[in-house]
């Protein structure tokens, strides 16, 4: 008896065809998904994981297991000999029973409650620096990023500027040919026009060769190439009342800890240690009485007799290094005033140049106007419409630098100041 498999065909064919219309949606919705261009926002929410965070971020842990160790006690030392050993013969071991004329001992040291003190102190300060050169290197981190992504502008912008010309370039030349198939001369001025675009096809050889180091720059930094546009970036607001708000100043100030507290390290080694032993000792004597032994117990007392040639010295030592850190949180004060002054410097002349660009621009863009309507009248020959749009290109050129060297000041001011990122406090 045969069977009947149309029904069944005719559903696996349906199937196929859904199956393979859900895959090709699924495909594309997951390709649009794909091409969704990253944000600045999503940029910076990778820097945390970069591996120089990451290295700050395990010497954080590190001096944090150092700071508990400091709390605990040393080591005891523990001791087993044999007693009474003859001088005459003393491996002969027949003639004297080591099993009885045993000693063990069990020594504890225990520092002056101040050592210890002092030495966590020490290492919580230097687990605080740590976390202060995390939020330094975050800081230089995001400012390149930010280099990195206005750079990425000013190269697109500048190719974009570069077709331009090219193409202002070419109308020129053939309203030259047109002159010259008219019975005018331009020739030389042909060859000039090669040269300016041999001189354009320079500057892309340049802006392309730049535009693959800033993209390896963005890899570096974030594992990706893309670029997302910059939002606007104010310059941040700090005056000379607010020392601590920079950044170097507030690392100097950790080492003018790190250094006191090491100062306060060598002047509690002034103070005693003790030690505690017991011992047990059981030997054939006749002192002893018996053959059963006897416990000891002795308590020591480690006194700095020597300080004048031992401790002083190095206290004297510790204070000088505390003067230099005073010195060099002076310095970093200084050094951060001048980078955050240049950088505003910078920033105002970059904002005050882009609005002087901005309408020389825009006057250029009326003349050009203008010298067109005059050119299709009649008045001018193309050269005078040519030139003020190739010189407003060149206006749009330098815009885009000013860009640039405007976030740029805005990146560096920030650096400065920029506090640890909340998500890593």
């Amino acid at each position: 008896m045969a069977l009947d498999f149309a029904p069944t065909r005719a559903f696996s064919r349906a199937s196929a065809i859904l199956h393979l219309l859900l895959g090709g949606s699924l495909l594309a919705a997951g390709s649009l998904l794909a091409a969704e261009p990253l944000t600045f926002d999503e940029l910076l929410e990778r820097l945390p994981h970069h591996p120089a965070m990451e290295y700050h971020h395990a010497g954080e842990q590190q001096w944090g297991h150092l700071a508990a160790a400091t709390r605990g006690l040393p080591n005891p030392r523990l001791s087993l000999g044999l007693m009474g050993v003859p001088l005459e013969q003393p491996t002969a071991l027949r003639n004297y029973p080591p099993a009885r004329n045993l000693r063990l001992e069990a020594m504890q040291t225990i520092p002056h409650p101040a050592t210890r003190k002092t030495a966590q102190a020490t290492a919580l300060a230097r687990q605080q620096l740590v976390t202060l050169q995390r939020s330094e290197t975050h800081a230089e981190l995001q400012r390149r990023l930010v280099i990195a992504l206005a750079e990425q502008q000013r190269i697109a912008t500048a190719l974009h500027l570069l077709e331009q010309q090219q193409r202002l370039l070419g109308e020129l030349e053939q309203g030259l040919i047109g002159e010259m198939e008219g019975g005018g001369i331009a020739y030389g001025r042909l060859e000039k026009l090669d040269i300016e675009r041999g001189q354009i096809e320079e500057q892309r050889l340049r802006l392309r060769g730049e535009k693959l180091r800033w993209r390896q720059e963005l890899w570096e930094l974030v594992g990706t190439e893309e670029a997302p546009p910059l939002p606007p970036l104010p310059l941040p607001h700090w005056s000379e009342e607010q020392p601590l708000a920079l950044l170097g100043v507030q690392l100097a100030e950790q080492r003018v800890q790190i250094a006191r507290q090491q100062l306060a390290e060598q002047q509690a080694t002034l103070r005693p240690g003790y030690a505690l032993e017991v011992s047990w000792e059981r030997g054939d004597s006749a002192a002893m009485g018996n053959n059963s032994g006897e416990f000891g117990l002795m308590a020591s007392v480690q006194l700095p007799l020597w300080a004048a040639q031992s401790q002083h010295p190095r206290i004297a030592a510790a204070e000088a290094e505390v003067s230099a850190a005073l010195a060099q949180r002076q310095q970093r004060l200084r050094e951060g005033q001048r980078a955050y002054y240049s950088a505003q410097a910078d920033y105002q002349t970059a904002e005050a140049l882009l609005t002087a660009l901005a309408q020389r621009q825009q006057r250029l863009h009326h003349l050009e106007a203008a010298n067109r309507r005059r050119y299709e009248a009649g008045d001018l020959g193309l050269e005078q419409v040519i030139a003020p749009a190739l010189d407003r290109l060149e206006v749009a050129q330098e815009s885009a630098r000013q860009q640039l060297r405007h976030a740029r000041a805005a990146a560096t001011a920030s650096a400065l100041l920029a506090p640890l990122p909340a998500e890593e406090r």
